[in-house]
């Protein structure tokens, strides 16, 4: 979904917010938490909408993180919150006139094997990954 402006909003008012220029190395010994619904349609729609756009891009990820020293942790969508309800509806409409792209329907499934195959933590959160992905990164 995302919002409009939000990094230069934040940049402008937290400098300190946001870091730039990290080294994958540096992170070693982590875990890097990741939105997988976002991530796993982002994959598809890269990849033309290929059948397996979500295959190669968590393998991917998953060589990178693995070849250093971060442990790689899912969190997929629950339910949607009754507040996105309009938002889901338009996406539905375009998605069943043609005029965008839906992931195909057990998408969601063969990733979640996949990363139990690859022995990878994942979890559904109760609403939005968002926020849980969020919270993962305090430090209290």
């Amino acid at each position: 979904m995302g919002v409009k402006g939000l990094r230069k909003l934040i940049k402008d008012n937290a400098p300190g917010a946001i870091t730039e220029g990290v080294k994958l190395a540096s992170l070693a010994g982590g875990v890097f938490v990741v939105d997988a619904s976002l991530r796993i349609f982002k994959w598809t729609l890269v990849d033309g909408g290929a059948d397996h756009g979500h295959i190669k891009g968590l393998a991917a990820l998953t060589d990178c993180l693995r070849r250093a020293c971060i442990k790689s942790f899912y969190v997929f969508d629950g339910a949607p919150p009754e507040e996105k309800a309009a938002t889901v509806q338009a996406r539905n409409v375009l998605r069943e006139t043609g005029r965008a792209k839906a992931p195909k329907s057990n998408i969601w499934g063969e990733t979640r094997e996949l990363l139990d195959l690859f022995g990878i933590a994942w979890v559904e959160a109760a609403g939005e990954a968002a926020p849980l992905v969020a919270a993962s990164t305090r430090n209290d």
